[in-house]
């Protein structure tokens, strides 16, 4: 049977259920806090000040504004699934798919409240009559998606007990947004599956048990989901690497004008995809974060200067040995370059062991660049060479008519050269 075979089977009818009786989930990957709730504890997940504040959380965390917009103006067109599971305490249901939707739902009477003070403020002021206009036509719109959401169509996971929900999230989820076409993510996406490693891990060994990668593990989480042990090796990997040097240097990233978004995983991915930097940063197939001396070398090179320029400086560079993660990739080809070569050393100007040396990567590939096409003459001629010592005496013979006018250009042409390069030193 294919997963999604399994998933239909996974899922109940659909029915409509109250907006206010549906609950946000405290165990979503990238809000939960560590450890997690669970869906055990029933009064944890229901309480009224947690869920007020997972409404405001979700919305934040999720950047729903964009898509909220996108919601008042066009009206609710419940074409994504949401999934609740109803607690076995009859407390209610958990939106277990489905958060940012019913977040930004959630948040509409607030919403709706603030227009409407707005609108006040503009009929007080004396605005233009077109602007008054535009914010009732706005308010309109919020009234009537509030009273077209005030019950949902949900889709119910048929799960008798918090175990088997566990059991069963991770195919249902697996499909919707592991898979590229649909994909949460980077970030989200490994949150989510090192929240199923660590369940797994933590079952099996303990609470105490420092987090280790451990192949069965990585087997048993690959079965859920449609990608391979590697991947999801790497993936936990890159999730757990970002934390740990969020955690470490997120204040001295903000201390030197920048920001830290959940982008910026990208480096750790790059860092894992690209042989060069793995090797340099020891980022072993065992590791789940950077060394104490590879995340200093991260911070200096791709986070210690400023990133990103701003108008009152327009002749501002980003002066930063990686200007973006995708700077990763490019290192690795510069040592490919030198590896090619056997004589050039230019992807070795970068150690993490002598951070503050290093080189900028844009300026190693230029001069990469450069070698290589002040190279092609001499690969050229060495050609040239090996194929004159090739050629043998009765061949010259046999083919002497056709051969001696092509060496005879041929030695014009070397004459040139060699003049120009005469003329040129003088």
């Amino acid at each position: 049977m294919s997963i999604n075979d399994q998933t239909k089977k996974d899922l109940g009818k659909p029915f409509d259920l109250e907006l206010d009786k549906i609950a946000l989930d405290p165990n979503n990957p990238r809000i939960a806090p560590k450890p997690a709730p669970g869906y055990a504890n029933a009064k944890t997940i229901f309480d009224p000040e947690v869920q007020s504040k997972l409404v405001v959380k979700v919305y934040e965390t999720y950047n729903a504004g964009d898509l909220e917009a996108s919601i008042i103006e066009q009206g609710w067109t419940p074409v994504d699934q949401i999934l609740v599971w109803e607690h076995p305490s009859g407390e209610g249901h958990i939106v277990v798919e489905g958060n940012t939707r019913v977040s930004l739902l959630k948040r509409l009477p607030e919403r709706l409240d603030r227009e409407q003070k707005k609108l006040d403020r503009l009929i007080k002021s004396g605005s233009p009559q077109s602007q008054i206009h535009q914010q009732e036509l706005l308010i309109k719109k919020i009234e009537q998606l509030i009273a077209d959401t005030r019950t949902l169509t949900v889709y119910p996971v048929l799960a008798a007990d918090a175990t088997e929900l566990r059991l069963k999230l991770p195919r249902l989820l697996g499909v919707r947004h592991v898979m590229p076409a649909k994909g949460w993510g980077p970030y989200a996406t490994n949150l989510y599956i090192i929240s199923l490693y660590e369940s797994a891990y933590y079952d099996k060994h303990g609470e105490d048990e420092p987090l280790r990668l451990e192949q069965p593990i990585l087997d048993r989480i690959a079965a859920e989901l449609p990608l391979k042990p590697d991947q999801i090796r790497k993936n936990i990997q890159a999730v757990s690497a970002f934390s740990h040097f969020k955690a470490n240097y997120e204040e001295q990233i903000e201390a030197a004008g920048n920001k830290l978004g959940a982008g910026d995983q990208y480096y750790f991915d790059n860092i894992l995809a690209s042989t060069h930097a793995r090797n340099e940063f020891g980022f072993t197939p065992d590791r789940l974060q950077l060394t104490d001396e590879g995340e200093e070398a991260l911070f200096k090179w791709a986070f210690s200067k400023k990133r990103e320029t701003t108008g009152d400086d327009p002749d501002a560079i980003n002066e930063n040995v990686f200007q973006k993660a995708e700077d990763i990739r490019l290192w690795q080809k510069i040592a490919r370059y030198d590896a090619k070569t056997g004589t050039t050393n230019f992807s070795r100007r970068l150690s993490i062991s002598e951070p503050d040396d290093a080189t900028p990567v844009w300026r190693l590939n230029r001069e990469a660049d450069s070698h290589r096409e002040q190279n092609t003459p001499v690969k050229a001629l060495n050609d040239l060479l090996n194929g004159l010592k090739q050629i043998k005496l009765d061949t010259l013979l046999m083919q002497g008519e056709h051969i001696k006018p092509m060496m005879e250009e041929a030695v014009a042409q070397i004459q040139k050269f060699v003049k120009f390069i005469d003329d040129n030193r003088q």
